[in-house]
């Protein structure tokens, strides 16, 4: 089969399609909030949020890229056990255990209730008419995705267009229409170091996992589409990633400056700020338009999130019927989102956590292996396992049910202790170690390498044929 090697349309479909995917309500939020609270500090800032909430995703996603087998199969070159660990645990946490659920209840309380006029305190309207809005809002994702070969193209040529007017059109008029004001409240991170806080904002997004969530859908459909050779493949997913990442950052920093014309204002929530925002802007239509905004913003996220994670699984348990996974999904991420598992979202939250770290070290790595080609080994499983470690341990020092007044004394003393570790207050104390553990895995690798030739194709770098049976890959 010739393998496509040139620009097509179908990329600027694609790319779209990813920024619409990336792009859900917490995107619409952050960087908002960025420019309520920073001030005039807000270019810094914002430069944080887009290295991380940006280049991150972005990175991953090329990841993603470097092995035809799929993402799955790169998390196993940390070794097969803690490899399906990852992914499970990735894809558990991006799909149907939180992120999916999320995006149905924010969509419920951002975009509809307030339309609706539903009071806070009338619960029973709201438990009810979130029970009906959550059917209806993943029985249309169901819908999107029911052609998997059509979900890029859905929301790519329709989906994303609409999602990118309404912002830009947005975004364009608050910056002419509403004056500079000073910021009521300065946040002090924002104060005293601007663009770390910025970079912890971006990295709360946890958008690099999403990277290699969604990376599943668009690296099939390019397969799909004709790109087929490893390096037509990194190519065309280079320009989707790009246009997504170019898209996000325009769309980031153009909410951080419309923060800034309202910070000025008390909000009980971000949200609430942007409502006040297009309120201003579009008077009485823009409550309408706001709620459009976020409706489409978490429709296009879980459309992309319930297909990627259906496909893995399916992948995962060849055996089992699609429609059974299927259903699983939605009756699982349904009973998360009307229920309000808090107990259950506090424990998934911590997977999320402790999953981050190991997640970018995979990412940075590959790259870097795609890069240079030196066979690493051990220079991917030690960063990875040293990541993880620390990650589980800072997962479990913040570590909270609902109806825990505060941390344990203990956790206080781990969370002191972690601390000490460069970043360590970020919740990034994992970084200094991986590196060092990096550099003694390529060490090793160097001095005592090891027989590649005699791995599974998903424990070589990207650039190693792939010369195995489908019993040893199975060993």
């Amino acid at each position: 089969m010739t393998s496509r090697k040139g620009f097509d349309t179908y990329l600027l479909i694609s790319g779209f399609a990813l920024f619409a995917m990336f792009f859900g309500a917490g995107n619409l939020i952050f960087p908002f909030q960025v420019g309520v609270l920073s001030g005039a500090n807000v270019i810094p800032a914002v430069i944080g949020i887009l290295l991380t909430g940006v280049l991150l995703p972005v990175s991953g996603m090329l990841a993603s890229s470097t092995d035809s087998h799929g993402v799955g199969r790169i998390a196993d070159r940390i070794g097969r056990v803690p490899g399906l660990m990852l992914t499970v645990a990735i894809f558990l946490f991006t799909g149907m255990l939180y992120a999916m659920p999320r995006v149905g209840t924010v969509s419920w309380e951002m975009a509809v209730k307030p339309l609706l006029g539903i009071p806070a305190e009338d619960t029973g309207a709201s438990t009810l008419g979130l029970a009906i809005y959550s059917v209806v809002f993943f029985g249309i994702a169901v819908v999107l995705m029911l052609r998997p070969d059509r979900v890029i193209d859905r929301i790519g040529s329709y989906l994303t267009p609409a999602l990118l007017v309404l912002l830009l059109v947005m975004m364009g008029i608050a910056m002419f229409k509403l004056p500079s004001v000073e910021t009521l409240n300065l946040d002090p991170g924002y104060a005293s170091a601007p663009f770390t806080t910025g970079l912890k904002t971006g990295y709360g997004t946890m958008d690099a996992l999403a990277s290699l969530v969604f990376g599943v859908v668009i690296i099939t459909q390019l397969h799909a589409h004709g790109y087929n050779e490893k390096r037509s493949v990194f190519r065309a997913t280079a320009f989707t990633a790009g246009l997504a990442g170019a898209l996000l950052a325009i769309v980031y920093t153009g909410l951080a400056f419309v923060g800034t014309r309202v910070a000025d204002q008390v909000f009980a929530n971000p949200a609430a700020g942007l409502a006040y925002a297009a309120d201003l802007i579009f008077g009485p239509f823009g409550k309408v338009l706001f709620s459009l905004i976020v409706f489409l913003a978490c429709l296009t996220t879980a459309v992309g999130l319930l297909s990627a994670s259906t496909q893995y699984f399916g992948d995962l348990f060849p055996r089992v019927d699609g429609r059974i996974i299927m259903a699983v999904h939605i009756v699982v991420t349904l009973i998360v989102a009307n229920l309000g598992l808090d107990n259950i979202l506090a424990v998934v939250v911590t997977i999320g956590l402790a999953t981050y770290p190991p997640a970018i070290c995979l990412i940075i790595v590959t790259l870097v292996d795609y890069a240079v080609r030196p066979q690493f080994f051990w220079g991917y499983r030690l960063p990875a396992w040293v990541a993880g470690i620390i990650g589980i341990f800072e997962a479990i020092s913040v570590f909270s049910l609902p109806s825990w007044e505060s941390v344990s004394p203990w956790q206080q003393a781990l969370q002191d202790v972690l601390h000490v570790l460069p970043l360590g207050s970020l919740q990034m104390g994992w970084t200094v170690p991986a590196v060092v553990a990096f550099a003694i895995g390529v060490v090793i690798d160097l001095v005592r390498p090891v027989s590649l030739e005699n791995l599974p194709h998903s424990l070589t770098p990207s650039g190693i044929p792939d010369r195995t049976s489908k019993t040893d890959l199975e060993v």
